[in-house]
């Protein structure tokens, strides 16, 4: 739990395709994700993040279409997880919990995440796809450009950080995979530009990679 409350404050900054607020129909706000895992390995990374929680279960069902867990927090708040069925390599997640509480929505979701080995990016042979390149302009604009890519690819933010040498952003693409943007001074108006997708190699992780620096390049144009 400590580790959720740590995540809070970066993790409900953004909204994308792949972390959204919906509505089951009671009129209390929801946040769905899609993993590109089958349901079965989602549902159990699921009762998996309400048992790290503290959570206490009041009932639980699933079948071949998916399953919903009702559990309750200290306070006696409702939690309610939504797992669906999409296909055999595409589950969906909906996360109520209490009166449209959508920061500990989020918090439960990037729970669910790390239990599925979706934690954070990877980088090198076994990690996930990555593309370097250098751009001849200042840490201001790497991270405007950063910026303008999280929200043309509907990022979901996870974590930021700006220093004076480097800057780096953190997110979830479609499927809630992990993605990093991060950009290092060489010089004066000089910076390397490293972009990363997933935790492993795959070819839609390397899609993404490609896609994150061509929006990347877009945007260095727009800015100068």
């Amino acid at each position: 739990m400590k580790h959720l409350l740590m995540m809070a404050a970066a993790v409900i900054a953004g909204t994308s395709a792949a972390c959204r607020s919906t509505d089951l129909g009671t009129g209390m706000n929801t946040v769905e994700r899609e993993y590109l895992m089958s349901s079965d390995k989602v549902w159990d990374a699921s009762l998996q993040c309400v048992q790290d929680a503290g959570l206490s279960i009041e009932s639980k069902s699933w079948d071949a279409l998916g399953g919903e867990i009702r559990a309750r927090r200290a306070n006696l708040r409702e939690i309610q997880i939504h797992v669906k069925n999409v296909d055999d390599r595409h589950t969906l997640v909906s996360v109520r919990a209490g009166e449209g509480d959508l920061d500990m929505a989020n918090l439960l979701h990037e729970r669910i995440a790390e239990n599925l080995g979706l934690g954070q990016v990877r980088r090198g042979w076994f990690g996930g796809n990555s593309l370097e390149h250098s751009y001849a302009v200042d840490l201001g604009t790497c991270w405007a450009a950063a910026k303008r890519v999280a929200q043309v690819l509907e990022l979901t933010a996870l974590h930021e950080e700006r220093h004076e040498r480097w800057i780096q952003l953190d997110a979830r693409g479609e499927a809630s995979v992990p993605v990093r943007i991060k950009a290092e001074r060489e010089q004066e108006n000089r910076c390397k530009v490293t972009f990363i997708a997933g935790v492993s190699k795959s070819e839609d992780n390397e899609m993404l990679v490609r896609r994150m620096k061509s929006e990347f390049d877009r945007a260095i144009e727009v800015i100068q």
